[in-house]
């Protein structure tokens, strides 16, 4: 049978993301420190159903929309946000068959250059305004 090792490399390639989020760019402590704060907070639940990780990208979405400015704090947390969404992709990724996948990309309105631009944050991790 093929399920306990497609299960155990799914779980690898899960652990694998999550890690690179965080440790893919060296991150001064504290931002290391937030970064695994929101990585951990979304492990509790392992595979995310369609509508379960529907409803977490539309919240994500409404909350970016709502942290606009150029304040330095308003730009650090929808960095924070940007990244929280490329992680969200990333299971979405995971967790969906390519039609689901397809399916919430166009409800929520998101073509594939803003997906991977959202999974680019979440890689990125580093550095909310690029310039300083």
């Amino acid at each position: 049978m093929h399920g306990p090792t497609a299960t155990h490399t799914m779980e690898g390639r899960r652990l694998q993301r999550d890690l690179g989020c965080a440790i893919l760019k060296r991150l001064p402590p504290e931002l290391a420190a937030e970064q695994m704060t929101l990585l951990e907070a979304g492990k509790d639940k392992d595979v995310k159903t369609f509508d379960e990780l529907k409803a977490l990208l539309t919240q994500d979405l409404v909350e970016l929309k709502h942290v606009q400015g150029m304040l330095p704090a308003t730009v650090r947390s929808r960095h924070l946000k940007e990244q929280e969404i490329g992680r969200h992709c990333y299971q979405a990724e995971e967790d969906l068959n390519k039609v689901d996948l397809y399916t919430l990309k166009q409800i929520l309105g998101i073509d594939d250059t803003q997906w991977r631009r959202y999974k680019t944050k979440c890689i990125e991790g580093s550095s909310p305004g690029g310039r300083g």
